[in-house]
């Protein structure tokens, strides 16, 4: 939903540069690929980090 709206924005000249989630969306995979592909900025936090991985 956040995706098409910032499609939509898009198509009216509103280009946000950056785009800020919470950790709904931050843990969600697909919602990060669609940002990656439009080359948007964004700032999530993921609700489920490996300790182990820091």
């Amino acid at each position: 939903m956040v995706v098409g709206m910032r499609d939509e924005l898009a198509e009216y000249g509103f280009r946000p540069p950056l785009l800020a989630a919470d950790a709904g969306y931050g843990d969600n995979g697909h919602f990060r690929g669609a940002l990656d592909e439009r080359f948007i900025g964004y700032v999530v936090p993921e609700a489920h980090l490996d300790p182990k991985a820091i």
